[in-house]
């Protein structure tokens, strides 16, 4: 089953390695993703928090701080542009559609 995640960033070092994430999203972890700013990421997977948080491990750890958590949003609020609310709306309503019908 699908499962919208939130992915946080701290960096400690003074040239963050956003290109290396968002290649480790791309080729490793697929399915669909969104970089919100330089320190968050939304994703989109069937992955694990555990999977997702290995597969960074490599590009984050250990120099850096990171926090991945699942999301489960009935309601969302806040300013972003109207793309990203789109994308999240989209994930939001599949994410409860699933629960609602038992699976995927």
């Amino acid at each position: 089953m699908h499962r919208l995640y939130s992915v946080s960033v701290l960096w400690s070092s003074d040239v963050p390695k956003i290109d290396d994430v968002d290649r480790v999203l791309s080729i490793s972890i697929g399915d669909d993703w969104i970089r919100f700013s330089p320190t968050q990421w939304f994703v989109w997977t069937t992955k694990k928090t555990e999977n997702i948080t290995q597969l960074l491990r490599g590009t984050i750890l250990p120099s850096n701080q990171c926090v991945v958590c699942a999301l489960s949003l009935e309601a969302a609020d806040g300013a972003a542009p109207e793309w990203i609310w789109k994308w999240l709306n989209d994930k939001m309503y599949y994410q409860l559609m699933q629960q609602h019908s038992g699976g995927e």
